[in-house]
C-alpha cells in the first residue's frame, strides 16, 4: 500500500509537470490548429516541442502570443529563406513608446516589421524599413533586439533602427501580436 501511494504521488507529479510545460507550450505558439495532439500515452507530435526548451519561438499565424523570454531581451530572427518578397509585422507591448512606432498597433504597443525585398538590384533582408538593409547572396538570417531608444541589429545600416522597451510582466513575460506573417519570425528566447 505504501508503494501504490508514492506511485500515485509520482504520476500526479509527473503530469501536474508535463501539463505546465505543455500549457507554456501551447502559450508560446498559440499552435492548436496546426494538430499538436496528445493521444493517450503517447506523444507523438509534441515530444521534441516539449524540449520546448528550444531557444527560439517560431511565430507563423495571426494573433496573440505570450512569450517568456529566457535571457531577457525581446531578440527577433528573419531569415531570408522561404521569405523573399514578403514581410511580418509584430506589434508588442512596450515603454518608453516612440509614437511614429505605433502605427498600426494598440496603446502602449511598438511594431517590428521586417522582410526580403528582391528588385532589379538585388535581393535585400530589411528592418522596420526597406532603405535600411542588407544584401542577401546566399540564404542568410539577421537578428535585431528591441531596446529603447534605438534597436540592436546584426547587420549595419545607414541610419539606427528605432526601437522601444518591451514591457515585460511576471518577470520576462512579453505579450506579441502578429499583424502580417508573410513569412516566419523566431523570437530568439
Amino acid at each position: 500500500m505504501k508503494y501504490f501511494k508514492f506511485f500515485i504521488f509520482a504520476a500526479f507529479l509527473f503530469f501536474g509537470i508535463l501539463a505546465q510545460r505543455f500549457q507554456r507550450h501551447l502559450n508560446i505558439t498559440n499552435d492548436a490548429q496546426n494538430g499538436i495532439l496528445i493521444d493517450g500515452w503517447n506523444f507523438p507530435d509534441i515530444a521534441d516541442e516539449l524540449a520546448a526548451d528550444r531557444n527560439y519561438v517560431e511565430l507563423n499565424n495571426y494573433g496573440e502570443v505570450t512569450i517568456e523570454l529566457s535571457n531577457g531581451e525581446l531578440e527577433f530572427e528573419i531569415c531570408s529563406d522561404g521569405c523573399m518578397d514578403k514581410e511580418v509585422v509584430v506589434c508588442y507591448d512596450a515603454t518608453n513608446i516612440v509614437s511614429s512606432l505605433q502605427t498600426g498597433c494598440g496603446p502602449n504597443q511598438c511594431i517590428f516589421k521586417a522582410g526580403v525585398l528582391k528588385d532589379s538590384v538585388g535581393k535585400f533582408l530589411w528592418f522596420m524599413s526597406q532603405s535600411l538593409a542588407t544584401p542577401v547572396t546566399s540564404p542568410k538570417c539577421e537578428s535585431a533586439v528591441m531596446k529603447s531608444p534605438e534597436a540592436i541589429i546584426s547587420f549595419s545600416t545607414i541610419a539606427p533602427i528605432k526601437s522601444c522597451e518591451p514591457l515585460k510582466r511576471d518577470g520576462n513575460v512579453v505579450k506579441l501580436f502578429i499583424k502580417q506573417f508573410g513569412c516566419s519570425l523566431k523570437v530568439v528566447r
